[in-house]
Formats: C-alpha cells, structure tokens, sequence
C-alpha cells in the first residue's frame, strides 16, 4: 500500500530548509565581502571566479574587470608564472591547507607581497575543485625586513671601519652577545 505524505508539511520543512540555506549563504558571502584580507577563488585553470572587495582595494581592479579572467595572466609577474601554474590545484594538496608568500602585480604596475593560504575545495560548483585563496598584504614587512638587514651590514661595516664592536650582557642567563668586530679585537672565537 503506498505511503501518504502531508504534502502541507513536507513544503513547510522544504521552505524552513532553503531559508536556513540562504542565511547560511548569506553569512558566507557578509563575510567574504567585509574580510581585511584578499579573498579569491580560482578555477583549475586559474580563472577567477570570486573576488572580494579588499581584493578590489588592495589591487585597483574592480570584481567585474576580472571575474572570469585568468589569475596568472593578470597579476603573477611573468618570470613567475610557468612555475605558479603547475602548482596551482596540484594534486598533492589533497584538501590540505598550503601556505605561500608571493608577489602579484596590481593595476598601477607595482607589485605587492601577499602572504596566501590556499584550500582546495572539492566539489563546490558542478562538481568541480577550486582554490580558495585568502591573502594578506605583507608588503610593508617585507620593505621593513630589507631595510632592517640593509641597516645591520651598514652597521657592521662602520663597526670595522672604526674598529669598534658592541655587546649585550643578560644579567638573568649570564650570557653575552658580542659583534663580530668587537670578538676580531679581542681574539674571540
């Protein structure tokens, strides 16, 4: 005997269920949108597919301008772009989390470092795995870091010029730390 269904209730649950659904998509999208870091997703092939709106600030390009356009093409350096392409969506992430530093090239022509954290997602549109790829702008760190290495050769250069040298005494371990100039005046090993 077949089974009566209260057709009343199962569309009463169905229109629960996609509400539920949409709020949840809804969080997700308020989210992408108001994050402080690049957010994209990017087919197998490098197409993008989505790109938030601190992606549009941070590069100059607006969401439509590269929606369906090639990633590596518009903003991988070219010296760059060979290597990228056959990591981009390789098998050996497997859903995994991989974390990179790269530089892009934005609309003005400069380039920025972004430091990435790529998840594949399997399955997400047609049944098909994407990228998604979450960046932070490093690029002041990164400038800071050069000056701050460029400044210590300076200083080690005026150091044996002037054939002086500094230490640091740590009165709680007891050790010292010694430049390698003031270790050369002394005969320190």
């Amino acid at each position: 005997m077949a089974k009566k269904y209260d057709t009343k209730d199962l569309d009463r649950k169905l229109i629960k269920k996609n509400k539920e659904l949409q709020l949840e998509r809804n969080f997700s999208e308020n989210l992408m949108e108001t994050a402080s870091a690049m957010v994209i997703v990017l087919d197998q092939k490098g197409t993008i597919k989505r790109f938030n709106r601190f992606a549009e600030n941070l590069t100059g390009f607006k969401k439509d301008d590269v929606i369906g356009r090639n990633w590596f093409e518009m903003f991988i350096p070219e010296e760059n772009r060979k290597r990228l392409r056959k990591l981009h969506g390789s098998p050996d992430q497997n859903g995994d989390t991989s974390i990179s530093e790269k530089r892009i090239r934005i609309k003005n022509g400069t380039e920025k470092y972004i430091c990435w954290n790529h998840t594949q997602l399997d399955g997400w549109e047609n049944d098909e795995s994407f990228t998604l790829s979450i960046g932070l702008d490093v690029s002041e760190r990164i400038e800071i870091e050069a000056d701050l290495r460029m400044s210590e050769e300076k200083l080690m250069k005026a150091q044996k010029l002037a054939k002086l040298g500094y230490y640091v005494f740590d009165i709680r371990s007891g050790f010292w730390t010694s430049s390698e100039e003031l270790n050369s005046i002394f005969g320190i090993e």
